[in-house]
Order: structure tokens, then sequence, then C-alpha cells
């Protein structure tokens, strides 16, 4: 079942006030016999009030409900009633008028409460201040009770996923551009009859196998092996992956995370190791790294961000004996065979910063004289 993301708003009228109140209040979801936190945001003019009373009306069976909870914003006191028949009383003092003020209350869901969505009402609100007290109309937020969490990885945010205790749903947001290939690493294994759901039955994907390195002509060869979608997707493994149609997001159902610190494919011998990098936040691609983006290679300065749910190439050993990187061709083969993807150049040319000096070799920093920077001469 996928959860339902509802936002509800409310404003009250309120008489002899300057300013409408405002209560808002998000969908929780749950497991039955899970104990759930709901967050109520309360918004109100600086000079009007100092506290609010309302109560909690749950399903009379199956929610139960102990003191607990707080507020955030305020310096003040929470007080809870008893739960009698489903519903519990609330009540909330500042020491001083507020502006805003989050309020959380805890519950638990039965274990025998069925799959489905369940309805509370906040009720009896009252706004209540020096100049008087004002009332407000009720309000409602659902507790969608499930038989598995859905977690949303974004491909936007800015730290790991946590490792999932049980199975769950997973949300994807990684946008896939058709007809090129990309990168995308997935914090959790994913089965052919998955992948197909999620991205086509005609998707495309490809495994990191090798690098080949032709000094004499300034080619480096990465090879990849075409992989077979129906054999699924590896926990923490890069990948290269082409699809027929946008992607925006896609769905899985009953994976178990188990993020990787560091997930990698590392290939090649001894000191000549070469490296696939998969990342599930997004991050800045380190200097003198690789990264694909719109079927062409870009050559990090250090820079290059990326978003999550993604790779990059760490060549280090390969790259290390070039001075010049700008005339270094890199290509992807398929079990042997070209693709159109090749050459470092655009990155070099394009904005990426890279600066050069008059004998056309990169250097990290501007150098006293002449430089090259971005394709035109500079003077430090």
């Amino acid at each position: 079942m996928k959860k339902l993301i509802l936002s509800l708003s409310v404003l009250f009228g309120l008489s002899g006030a300057s300013m409408a109140q405002t209560v808002s209040a998000s969908d929780v979801e749950a497991l039955p016999g899970e104990k759930v936190t709901a967050t109520l945001n309360l918004s109100a003019p600086a000079d009007a009030f100092t506290g609010i009373q309302m109560a909690l009306q749950f399903p009379a069976e199956g929610f139960t409900m102990e003191a607990g909870g707080a507020i955030e914003g305020w310096n003040g006191s929470l007080e809870y009633g008893t739960m009698n028949e489903g519903k519990v009383k609330v009540a909330a003092a500042a020491a001083k008028t507020f502006e805003s003020a989050t309020l959380t209350v805890e519950f638990t869901v039965g274990a025998d409460v069925a799959v489905g969505d369940y309805y509370v009402s906040v009720t009896d609100i009252v706004f209540e201040g020096a100049d008087g007290n004002a009332d407000a109309e009720d309000a409602t937020f659902v507790v969608s009770v499930v038989d598995r969490h859905t977690v949303v990885l974004d491909e936007n945010d800015t730290e790991a996923p946590e490792a999932s205790e049980d199975e769950v749903n997973v949300t994807l947001k990684r946008t896939i551009s058709a007809d090129v290939w990309s990168t995308i690493c997935l914090p959790f294994a994913a089965t052919g009859e998955q992948v197909k759901a999620a991205f086509g039955n005609d998707v495309e994907l490809a495994s990191f196998s090798g690098v080949e390195v032709d000094e004499d002509n300034d080619n480096i060869n990465m090879k990849f092996t075409a992989a077979d979608a129906a054999d699924g997707i590896e926990a923490n493994t890069p990948m290269l992956i082409k699809v027929s149609a946008d992607v925006e997001s896609a769905e899985f159902e009953n994976v178990s995370i188990e993020a990787e610190e560091e997930p990698e494919v590392q290939v090649g011998e001894r000191r000549k190791y070469s490296y696939f990098r998969g990342t599930y936040a997004a991050t800045l691609v380190p200097e003198e790294n690789i990264f694909l983006s719109g079927n062409k290679f870009w050559y990090s300065t250090g820079a290059s961000a990326i978003k999550g749910y993604r790779g990059y190439f760490d060549l280090y050993y390969v790259l290390d004996g070039y001075y010049d990187v700008a005339e270094v061709k890199v290509n992807i083969l398929f079990n042997d065979e070209a693709t159109g993807i090749n050459s470092l150049t655009p990155a070099l040319s394009e904005g990426e910063g890279a600066i050069y000096n008059l004998a056309g070799q990169r250097v990290s920093k501007a150098q006293h004289g002449i430089n090259i920077v971005n394709g035109k001469k500079v003077i430090r």
C-alpha cells in the first residue's frame, strides 16, 4: 500500500484578532503495534496568544495514548488528560506570547488494528490570550496503518539512507534521461522483475569490468559487460543504465535498505586499480575523477556536483601518467565494442575551470605569468 502524503492546513476564524491563526498537521504512517509521533504546527501573531487548548479524538478501538510528547518554540508547559473513549485533552501554556511553535504527541497503534486509513480529529481548539480567547474550527489528520513502511529516497538528499530493520517499500526519486547511458547505485537489492517494473521492460544495464590503456594514442578504454536486467541489480553496486523513456521516480516493494558507506566496484591489478564509486547523496565529485552526464565524460576539478544514487569513476592510477589530460580520449567498450561515449574534451573546454600553462599542461592552480583558463589567456 502506498503511503498517502497529505498536508492539512486549517485557517481559524478569530473574533477580535488582527490575524487568523494557523494549525497544520501532516498525515502519519504506522505499523500495527507501533508507537507514532504526530506533529501539529501552531502559528499566531506575536502579540495575541500565550496558550492553546484542544482535544484529540482517536478511533475508540485500538489506539492508546500516554502522557508524552513535547513542544518547541516557546518556554512553557504541556499537559495531557486521560484518554476516554478515544478522546484526550491537551493543554499548552507559554511563558510569553509566541509567533510559532511545534507540538508533538505520541500514541500507539494497537497490534490488532487492521491495515487502512484512520482519521484523528483535532477538536475543541481554543487559542488563549490576554485580549481573550478565540475558538477555532476542527482539524483532521490521517493515520495510515500499513503492513510495511514506505521510504522515500531522493537524489537531492544530503545524507545516505539509514538501514531498514525490516523490509520496506521504496519510492526512488531519481531522474534518468531516455536513450543515453547514465550511472545508478541502489542501497538495496532489486530483482529482475522489480528493475523492469521500475525502469521499463527494455531497460539496459552494464557492469564495470576493466580498463585498458593505449599510451601511444592517448586512449583509455573503460570496459563494461552488458548485464541481463532479468538478473536484477545488486545492493551497493554502481552500474550503467539506459532507459527508453524519461524516468522521474520508481517504486520498489519489499526491499531491505543496507547502504554501505563507500559503495564501489574495483577493477585492475595492484597499483593499477580503477574504481567505479557509488554515491547516495548529492556530492562534489573529487578532483581528477570522471563522471558521466549527457552521454559525455566530464573531468572534475573538484567543483563538479552530482546528485545521489549515481556513480563516478576514479582512474587515478591510470591518469597519473598523463601530463596533458586534454589529449586523453576515454572510450566505453561494451563487450569489446565501442559506443558513442568518448572524450574528456567537453569537460576541459566548457567551463569546468581547468587551468593550463602555455605548454598545454594542466596545472592545479594558476602559475605566475600567462595561464589558459576555460580556453582564454589569463595573466597572473
